[in-house]
């Protein structure tokens, strides 16, 4: 898994103001000690957005090459999801600084299974809640409606 950049960038966005969920079906990728990213497996988690690959490395925050779409997901949200059945591996993103503010994690499309229809939210809705066009990370993302942070 890594990090998803907030920056429209070109095509770099696919689908943005999206919800469903998702459950993550194997390992993901990316700089996480195994032990902690095979700890995400059978995992439910809040999609707000697919991305192509426009990220970087979790840990180091180096860019990484251009590759398949993600499903992205809000940091602190699956943080606290991840620590109802693996607090060590929470405590573990915790001790390294995580969540950081309006970022989201992203999984790989192939190491997922969409378990609950993902839809996309309508511009007008988004314009209504003050929701971001821009993708995922801003002020007022998706995943912000509804916590007074709008």
């Amino acid at each position: 898994m890594i990090d998803c950049i907030t920056e429209k960038k070109g095509d770099s966005i696919m689908y943005q103001g999206l919800t469903g969920w998702i459950v993550i079906a194997n390992t993901p990728d990316g700089e996480a000690p195994l032990w902690v990213r095979s700890s995400w497996i059978g995992i439910v988690l809040p999609v707000i957005s697919i991305q192509d690959i426009n990220a970087r490395g979790v840990l180091t925050r180096k860019k990484l090459k251009k590759g398949t779409p993600r499903y992205c997901v809000d940091q602190k949200q699956a943080i606290d999801i991840l620590a109802q059945t693996h607090m060590d591996a929470a405590n573990w993103w915790k001790s390294q600084g995580f969540p950081r503010k309006n970022k989201s994690f992203a999984f790989r499309i192939e190491d997922v299974i969409v378990s609950g229809g993902l839809v996309e939210i309508k511009p007008e809705i988004r314009r209504h809640y003050g929701i971001a066009d821009e993708g995922i990370g801003a002020e007022d993302s998706w995943a912000n409606v509804g916590r007074g942070k709008n």
